[in-house]
């Protein structure tokens, strides 16, 4: 069967068992995306100012791994400086998959998976690490910006430690 039939019965089905969203909700929605998608662009470029202007001032990472005790970081600035300096050293490239969002009164709640993977530079040239996780992140929405994230817990997958180079 071609991709040109299954498409239309693809979509039918979608809508049948979606919500239907108004343009606000939808452009609420596109917002909480771009926030999520600008986290992975800023710690890639290592850009410590747009990192920080993802999470509210008072915003909190909680980290936690099969193999480490949960990591529980706070304030904007700090977050950023401590994932920055975790990162010292490395290329790196966040990628996102599946996603879920839901967003309703100036608030929002997604749960993104990732696939983050680590190439070692100087004398660590040729390592490779990929941590598979999730993130859980409450948004809320600041007037005359956007949304920022106000907690935000990773659960990472997999017997990794988090280390530095």
């Amino acid at each position: 069967m071609k991709f040109s039939t299954l498409f239309p019965a693809f979509l039918l089905a979608c809508s049948a068992s979606a919500q239907a969203l108004t343009l606000f909700e939808l452009s609420e929605y596109v917002n909480v995306r771009q926030v999520l998608n600008t986290y992975s662009l800023a710690l890639d470029s290592k850009n410590a100012t747009a990192l920080t202007a993802i999470f509210t001032t008072n915003g909190s990472v909680n980290f936690t791994s099969p193999t480490s005790p949960p990591q529980i970081v706070t304030g904007s600035t700090t977050i950023s400086s401590f994932l920055l300096d975790n990162l010292e050293g490395v290329i790196t490239q966040h990628a996102l998959t599946t996603q879920r969002i839901d967003v309703a009164n100036g608030t929002a709640f997604a749960v993104t998976y990732f696939t983050d993977t680590h190439f070692g530079q100087g004398n660590s040239t040729g390592d490779l690490v990929t941590y598979y996780g999730r993130y859980d992140d409450n948004l809320v929405d600041i007037p005359g910006s956007s949304f920022q994230i106000q907690s935000r817990t990773v659960f990472l997958y997999g017997p990794t430690e988090f280390y530095t180079y």
